[in-house]
């Protein structure tokens, strides 16, 4: 019999990409290595004014900053601020990655490295404690963040800043989006954040706060491949370029002049401590404290009584008309 078509057997084993499909080589890059971390001038000025609105950082305050090297807050708020001290720069852990014989990543957290650790050994007293991006180093939230508010002077302030997977606005690709979702521990979701918070006896406030970004879209692409924001660094390199070709070739397509405009959802969490004999509360920013109990004190209640009604009272001690 007659084949037309060719051979069914064997397979062929390549297939044509399609022509509109953006290689390697055709990708944007971006040449200024010295901004690679930071998402510009305007996103930086945000940023500071939200922490001047949660944390109300001063000039004389004393600061302990934990978070990663890559992308720090430190030396901006030490530049914008003008604190007087030097921040305690604490590193929230660390996780290194090694790849298998697949190419995939392999998380190796290392022990006895980061802050859970510091606050056991450390002595000193902040005025302020910020805690950037660093949740998920963190093992044991309850003590954790107990032994923070320890080390809080007395009307000091610590606030937790968290990019949360399932409110991200970020372009990412299709892989990273379901990664991070996968990888959320429970116990590092926003309300046990709260509740480890009021078990160290804090008030607390929180608010969701967006900044926006504009940037040049080879930008945006050599953060990808510099694992920026941190949580990508559990792709490999073959994972985080096919992302970005599949932003290239996808939702980044059509941008004017290879400029994008996006904006980044961030979390804030504040807690101070509770002044004694009161229990603590938990508020949205700027809305009116809710309190989980009321004060402790006897009450005493009284109601007028209907003619209606007094059938239904009892008889030996029956008030008079219009009261109970």
């Amino acid at each position: 019999m007659t084949h037309y078509f060719g051979p069914e057997s064997p397979r062929p084993f390549a297939v044509l990409r399609e022509s509109g499909a953006s290689s390697s080589s055709d990708l944007p890059s971006y040449g200024m290595e010295d901004d690679i971390y930071s998402f510009g001038i305007d996103y930086e000025l945000r940023m500071c004014q939200l922490v001047h609105k949660h944390l109300e950082l001063g000039t004389n305050d004393k600061l302990c900053y934990i978070g990663e090297d890559k992308g720090s807050l430190a030396p901006l708020l030490t530049n914008r601020f003008g604190l007087l001290q030097e921040p305690t720069v604490v590193f929230p852990g660390r996780i290194q990655y090694e790849e298998d014989h697949l190419k995939r990543r392999v998380a190796i957290p290392l022990a006895n490295i980061g802050a859970e650790d510091f606050f056991k050994e450390s002595s000193d007293q902040f005025d302020k404690i910020a805690l950037v991006y660093s949740i998920n180093f963190i093992d044991d939230l309850g003590t954790f963040l107990c032994n923070a508010m320890d080390h809080l002077k007395d009307d000091g302030r610590l606030v937790v800043i968290e990019r949360k997977p399932e409110m991200n606005t970020l372009p990412l690709f299709k892989e990273a989006k379901n990664k991070l979702m996968e990888n959320e521990l429970e116990k590092h979701d926003y309300s046990n954040i709260i509740k480890c918070l009021q078990a160290a006896r804090a008030d607390v406030s929180w608010e969701v706060e967006l900044l926006n970004i504009r940037m040049p879209k080879a930008k945006w692409f050599n953060q990808l491949r510099s694992r920026f924001p941190s949580p990508l660094e559990m792709f490999s390199d073959l994972d985080i370029e096919a992302g970005i070709r599949e932003l290239n070739d996808g939702m980044l397509k059509y941008c004017v002049d290879s400029i994008i405009e996006f904006t980044d959802r961030l979390l804030f969490i504040t807690g101070s401590k509770t002044s004694p004999n009161r229990y603590p509360s938990i508020q949205r920013f700027g809305s009116s404290l809710l309190s989980p109990h009321p004060d402790m004190k006897a009450m005493n209640y009284s109601m007028k009584a209907t003619p209606e009604l007094m059938k239904y009272l009892p008889k030996k001690r029956l008030p008079k008309l219009g009261e109970y």
